[in-house]
């Protein structure tokens, strides 16, 4: 068939088979195949009638290859989204009834908008507002985030990857790594005197304009997304950006808690169309595009070295006027950008003083943990040592193996000797450490291991009930 053809006439008869839906009314299902250009027979799955039908009306017609491809997007965005909530009941019981799926599109299709979210405060290592989406509108965060993402890498990649975050592949440790073979470049192997500096946006998630980060992102999508499912994810991605979830939310921590929240750390203090919600997971990204927009201007200024992760930044320059003239097209960069360069935390010394940067310090030729972070842990330590026990005990390795993993690739042997020592003390009864390359792993002993645990139950049932039915079957040859 010609293209010609096919745009005139459309599809041949029974070319194609498609479902139609018509969802307003009456919900009914039908199942229909292409009779000619703008005729389709089509059978009702409720009463078996069968009618042609005009598909050139108010009822939406799916071709079946196109409704599977579609339902498969949706999976793939649940199974996305299950891979770290297998603990959640709501996650799980969403996952074991994935029939609702259906609903969940049907809903999407038809004026979509987000559900109640949970709000809740953390304490460490400054107060910070968190909004958790519920379970179904995180699917919907995974389904147009692949859309996102590639926007995303594809700006970033043009940048020279200074972006380290919300990124496969990339994280503060490369972004740590980034810094550190900058000033090597700059230093000419640590020969010549350089300046770094780091610096921030002041509220950054709460004071994002939600107008001028949508159009950012449909100016970059413009160039870097061809996708046929492009108009309904722009949708899908208004909607939700749409959303104040200020409006519909229960609160988790105590009302007394956002009083310590500053002003612009909270959604609950940002005007109209400002701000998006830190936990959901299209903010990061759509931040981390409108961000991009910055990351563009500096890496154009020759003789600078430009790292960012999320709206932490830092330079390297040979002069500390560099610096400073890079600071001000930064800040109107911002400006242009409704964002504000945060004006006290500045920071700029020569490189041999070190910079630190996402938790860690780089200094000449080596790596450290940052001081904080090692506080974080050791304090954890000592509280639950007040009351230590097999609960404590499983919450504390977690913990653990999460710092460890923040210490890879730093110089910080005898503080992860130190921490394992002091974990030994209290709950050596629970916890032991394996090594396994170059990392040290908490582990929960074996016998207080529940999957192990059942394991050996189920075992030692099946062993016993074996037996006894070998007992039963002697006795009764012995009676026959």
């Amino acid at each position: 068939m010609s293209a010609e053809r096919f745009l005139l006439k459309g599809l041949h008869a029974c070319d194609m088979q498609a479902m139609s839906n018509n969802g307003e009314e009456s919900g009914n299902a039908w199942s229909c195949v292409r009779n000619n250009g703008n005729n389709a027979w089509y059978v009702n799955f409720g009463n078996g009638n069968c009618n042609n039908n005009n598909t050139n009306n108010r009822y939406s017609l799916w071709p079946a290859s196109e409704f599977d491809k579609i339902v498969d997007d949706w999976l793939q965005a649940e199974r996305e989204c299950y891979k770290n909530k297998h603990s959640s009941f709501e996650a799980a019981r969403y996952h074991y009834h994935l029939s609702n799926i259906y609903d969940l599109v049907e809903r999407v299709k038809n004026n979509y908008k987000p559900t109640t979210s949970t709000c809740f405060v953390l304490q460490y290592p400054v107060y910070r507002e968190v909004f958790a989406a519920n379970y179904t509108d995180r699917i919907v965060n995974h389904y147009i985030a692949p859309m996102i993402s590639t926007v995303a890498e594809s700006v970033h990649s043009i940048n020279g990857n200074v972006s380290h975050g919300n990124r496969t592949g990339y994280s503060s440790s490369t972004a740590v790594m980034q810094i550190y073979n900058n000033i090597k470049e700059m230093s000419n192997g640590y020969r010549d005197s350089c300046y770094v500096s780091t610096m921030d946006v002041s509220g950054f998630f709460m004071s994002i304009d939600k107008e001028v980060a949508y159009n950012i992102f449909r100016y970059y999508s413009d160039l870097y997304y061809k996708g046929s499912d492009r108009h309904d994810k722009f949708m899908i991605l208004k909607k939700l950006m749409e959303h104040n979830p200020t409006e519909d939310c229960i609160r988790k921590s105590p009302i007394r808690m956002w009083d310590n929240v500053q002003k612009e750390k909270s959604l609950f203090g940002a005007g109209y169309g400002k701000g998006l919600p830190i936990g959901n997971f299209y903010s990061q990204l759509i931040a981390n595009i409108l961000m991009s927009a910055v990351d563009e201007r500096i890496t154009s200024i020759d003789g600078l070295k430009y790292t960012r992760f999320v709206d932490d930044i830092c330079l390297v320059a040979k002069t500390p006027e560099e610096i400073v003239e890079a600071r001000y097209i930064l800040y109107d960069t911002l400006n242009d950008l409704k964002l504000l360069l945060h004006p006290k935390k500045f920071y700029i010394q020569p490189y041999w003083h070190g910079v630190k940067f996402c938790g860690k310090v780089v200094k000449c030729n080596r790596i450290y943990i940052s001081n904080r972070t090692v506080g974080a842990i050791t304090e954890k330590i000592r509280i639950y040592s007040k009351n230590p026990s097999l609960d404590t005990a499983k919450h504390l390795m977690q913990s653990i193996n999460s710092y460890f993993g923040l210490m890879k690739n730093t110089a910080s042997f005898n503080i992860r000797k130190r921490i394992m020592g002091m974990a030994l003390d209290s709950f050596s009864e629970w916890l032991y450490f394996v090594k396994k390359g170059e990392v040290y792993i908490c582990r929960i002993k074996a016998k207080y291991n529940p999957v192990k645990t059942s394991i050996r139950n189920a075992n030692r049932f099946i062993k016993k009930h074996n037996g006894k039915n070998r007992y039963i079957r002697k006795s009764k040859n012995r009676r026959k």
